[in-house]
């Protein structure tokens, strides 16, 4: 009980406290502890586990010092956990930005876009939701032999004739 009150992380791990938050008395177990102790029941003459129910019942504010001590034990675990994504973020974005591919494959769509809404209030666009590179395969060619994927990838061996090394630019994008 005392390396609850004060909160010692020498004494207790977290799996300790999480245990330990788990057997936290119940209300009734509380009341029915008081109502012994108001009657000059003899706490000594207790079990073992109503013993222990006894100490912790006289911890101020336990369910939330207990939640406060396991956040406490979890905590540098959690900025550790936090730090690796902050980082593999921080490697997707500079190869996003170094990656003259993904500028290419980006521009030629918004070009094409721009080319076949021209004339209509979607023409003349300046950019567009990356979720509609997802649905390039459903715009057909007239004959309906060829999608705007295709089209497009022939477009991107056309102007980069070696293995189209996007993946590898982007190799920290899908980590993020």
């Amino acid at each position: 009980a005392r390396a609850i009150v004060r909160m010692d992380a020498r004494a207790l791990t977290y799996d300790d406290v999480v245990a330990v938050r788990s057997y936290l008395p119940t209300e009734d177990e509380v009341a029915l502890l008081e109502a012994f102790e108001a009657g000059g029941g003899d706490v000594a003459k207790l079990a073992p586990p109503d013993v222990h129910f006894w100490h912790l019942m006289r911890i101020p504010l336990l369910q939330r010092r207990m939640d406060a001590f396991a956040y406490l034990l979890a905590f540098d675990s959690r900025v550790r956990a936090v730090r690796g994504t902050i980082k593999a973020i921080q490697l997707a974005c500079e190869e996003v930005l170094r990656s003259e591919e993904l500028r290419f494959v980006l521009a030629t769509v918004l070009g094409v876009g721009n080319t076949l809404n021209e004339g209509t209030f979607a023409g003349n666009a300046r950019g567009f939701k990356i979720e509609l590179l997802l649905r390039l395969n459903e715009v057909k060619s007239m004959d309906g032999k060829t999608d705007l994927l295709q089209h497009l990838s022939g477009r991107f061996h056309a102007e980069f004739p070696t293995p189209f090394a996007l993946p590898a630019a982007l190799a920290h994008a899908g980590s993020a």
